[in-house]
């Protein structure tokens, strides 16, 4: 209300004090009478709904009866040992038998309009009988699917001897037919047949049952189950459509009472009134459109209110008058503040706002002149600091000696771990906040020993410089671990994550700053190894020391893991080679990055040659190695290339069809079994039951390799093993895994292993 003066203010609280009393008593009044209404509805409906329900309960519990004395007929005796078709129709007098059955069903569907279509299963036959169909073998029958899934729940003995009803589509040779059918199981109790009878009933004759009457021309009635699924509706496009949805079916569904009433909040406001039947669940409702009422009162309202506000604003008027007279110290004040050049008061009118904006700016600009000074000196510094950093004295202060007073500088990296968590988890003004919080816990926790500086420095690092009097070279750096042991236990304990620290080397002057910030930074690449919460001291490196390592073992495993599409032992491979890295001592951060990158290319490599959507499974692929280099430990690179081959697992699982990874099984253990002798491939075929051209392409498909060169590999693999772990002789080993002469055995291995089997052993050894 600020663009209003303050008279005009004045005058809505004053009109706003009379009328809203007023208006409150003729709003609750008209509540009340619409609730007497509503009220009066709901009851005249719920009775309306006993009726339906009574009514419809007698129609099914008569079908309930039909299928009774169906199921005691004889005749279903007769045929229940009939279980197959082709013979039992070749018999004339079993073939009569059978058609006594269908009679019977005909009889029953003719003589109630309701029924849409009877059949009768035999238990464990391979036909049933419908007086629609007559006989059919259940592989030519349209609604097949339905009678074999209900003979599979009656051969599991899943059905209560009441049996039960399901609202369903049945599919026929023109479309489909909405029916509620009802599936009743035969019984020791009743007959010793052994099977079902289904009734499927027209929907729309139950819909027209149940919408015989109503209260209005706007009402109607149907029945939906307990998940709000309709089962019977006047509509027939809705028919077995969820209706939870909508809010009042919602609130029926979840109301615990049996019977109730619900009005709907939307602008087309409908009252639903509901009946729940528990045996079946089923829930019945109504709906009535009751907006010619709200209509009503909404009238009597609106035209009592427009004569409160005439009444009201007629002596309203005559007060604004007299106060306005009493208003003209106030203007002036205002006048005077708008003639002042340094405050901005917009085009607010109201008086009151004007001067307590007025106000508000003349302290906002005295504030502001105090921040810019304070602002100035930390800017000041932090620009200093930086420049020590770089290595730049250009801008170095005069009195220098008082600022750093000693002769020993050494520069600590502060970075918070888990940087991309960290990231994600917070917005970028609070990973400012805590990046200044992390800054000055760390320049007080050392400032009680030493002489500290600190600035944020780029990405998530901090850096503290700090002045050193007296260096011991032994006892200092126990001290500054000890300081940031417990810096890291406070940090953790007040934000909730970690920190770790570089430190750098002690050097003897004030230009040795970069040099220090920089060898901290070259410590903290041994995070990589030592993990987060870490305290990594600068220590020089020897130039000859840190052999190169690559893990080309494990490499061509996770291929061969790869080509044979077992993915799980890829799991092992990754952190066999992680413990490999840990235990080669002086080994490069650099090194460790090219061998994870390695397997990387080598996989991806494997995928396009074997035509898989590189984008497909990964997207940008660039982000694959932007993300690897952005890790901070072994362990999160661990995590990260078991997803990324998960990744791959997945996509290879996607798009290879079940019936192809059924036959795949059958085959490798096929060959796992007969690869050590001679593999009959005719033999293999009649055992997989497939063609022996259709498993070539399969193995081609899930290994890479054609047949031959896989059965080739495993023999390979199984002599590699013996010469490692055995003293058994060349020729003994070449016979043992399959190989009629060690001369098969020393070509196939110098093939796939680039030597001999005798030069392989003298390797292992």
């Amino acid at each position: 209300m600020k663009r209003l003066p303050f008279m005009a203010e004045l005058y809505i609280v004053m009109f706003a004090v009379l009328v809203l009393p007023l208006t409150a008593v003729m709003i609750g009044s008209s509540r009340a009478v619409f609730k007497y209404s509503e009220e009066e509805i709901a009851i005249s409906a719920s009775r309306n709904l006993s009726s339906v329900r009574t009514l419809n309960e007698t129609v099914l519990q008569g079908i309930k009866t039909e299928t009774l004395t169906l199921a005691k007929n004889p005749s279903l005796e007769k045929i229940s040992g009939l279980k197959y078709l082709s013979p039992a129709i070749a018999n004339m007098q079993n073939f009569l038998l059978l058609k006594d059955v269908e009679k019977l069903l005909y009889q029953m569907a003719y003589s109630n309009g309701k029924i849409y279509s009877v059949y009768f299963y035999v238990d464990g036959a391979d036909y049933a009988i419908s007086n629609r169909e007559g006989i059919f073998s259940l592989g030519e029958f349209s609604d097949a699917e339905f009678i074999k899934d209900c003979a599979k729940e009656y051969a599991e003995k899943k059905y209560s001897v009441q049996g039960f009803w399901e609202a369903r589509k049945i599919k026929t040779a023109n479309g489909s037919v909405n029916s509620v059918s009802y599936v009743y199981p035969l019984s020791s109790l009743i007959t010793t047949a052994r099977g079902f009878i289904i009734v499927n009933l027209n929907e729309s004759a139950f819909n027209d049952l149940i919408n015989s009457y109503s209260l209005d021309q706007n009402g109607e009635s149907f029945i939906i189950d307990a998940s709000g699924n309709v089962i019977i509706h006047s509509s027939t496009a809705d028919f077995q459509k969820n209706l939870s949805d909508n809010q009042s079916i919602g609130r029926i569904l979840t109301s615990q009472e049996l019977s109730g009433s619900v009005i709907s909040s939307q602008n087309d406001k409908n009252l639903y009134v509901f009946s729940k039947d528990t045996s079946r669940g089923w829930i019945y409702i109504s709906r009535y459109s009751i907006n010619s009422l709200f209509s009503k009162i909404n009238s009597i309202n609106e035209s009592s209110f427009l004569l409160l506000i005439g009444i009201t604003a007629a002596g309203l008027f005559v007060t604004l008058f007299i106060t306005s007279r009493i208003s003209k110290p106030m203007n002036t004040l205002v006048k005077t503040l708008k003639s002042r050049g340094d405050l901005s008061l917009g085009d607010a009118k109201n008086e009151m706002v004007l001067i307590s904006s007025a106000y508000r700016q003349i302290l906002e600009q005295e504030k502001a002149l105090s921040e810019m000074v304070r602002q100035k000196e930390i800017k000041e510094k932090e620009l200093f600091i930086n420049d020590l950093l770089k290595g730049d004295f250009a801008n170095t202060p005069e009195n220098i000696e008082e600022i750093f007073p000693y002769p020993n500088f050494l520069a600590i990296a502060v970075s918070i771990d888990g940087a991309e968590r960290f990231v994600s988890d917070y917005t970028p003004e609070q990973r400012h906040y805590f990046r200044i919080m992390v800054l000055e816990k760390c320049r007080a926790g050392f400032d009680g020993t030493f002489i500290s500086k600190g600035v944020l420095h780029e990405n998530h690092t901090a850096a503290i410089i700090l002045n050193i009097k007296n260096y011991d070279c032994t006892e200092t750096p126990l001290l500054i671990k000890k300081i940031c042991q417990s810096l890291q236990t406070e940090i953790k304990s007040e934000f909730g994550f970690s920190v770790s620290f570089g430190i750098g080397g002690v050097h003897g002057s004030i230009s040795g700053i970069k040099t220090s910030f920089s060898e901290a930074r070259e410590a903290f690449k041994q995070k990589l190894l030592s993990g987060k919460e870490s305290i990594l001291f600068w220590k020089e490196q020897n130039s000859e020391g840190g052999k190169y390592f690559y893990p080309y073992n494990h490499e061509k495993h996770i291929l061969n893991l790869l080509q044979a599409r077992d993915f799980p032992p890829i799991t092992e491979e990754i952190k066999e080679i992680s413990s490999e890295i840990r235990n080669s001592p002086g080994i490069s951060y650099d090194n460790i990055l090219q061998i994870y990158n390695q397997l990387i290319s080598t996989a991806i490599k494997f995928l396009v040659e074997n035509n898989m959507n590189i984008r497909e499974i990964f997207g940008n692929i660039h982000l694959v190695y932007r993300k690897m280099s952005a890790l901070e430990t072994l362990e999160e690179i661990d995590e990260y290339l078991i997803s990324f081959f998960g990744r791959i697992e997945k996509y290879v699982s996607e798009n290879t069809s079940a019936d192809d990874v059924k036959h795949i099984d059958r085959i490798l253990n096929y060959v796992k079994q007969h690869y050590k002798g001679d593999i009959n491939f005719e033999d293999m075929a009649e055992e997989v039951g497939i063609s022996y051209s259709y498993i070539r392409k399969i193995i081609k498909d899930f290994t890479g390799k054609n047949l031959i060169d896989y059965i080739n590999g495993m023999r390979i693999d199984e002599a590699k093993r013996l010469l490692k772990q055995t003293d058994a002789p060349i020729a003994e080993i070449a016979g043992l895994v399959g190989y009629n002469n060690v001369q098969s055995l020393t070509r196939f291995f110098k093939k796939y292993e680039g030597i001999t089997p005798g030069e392989y052993r003298n390797i292992k050894e």
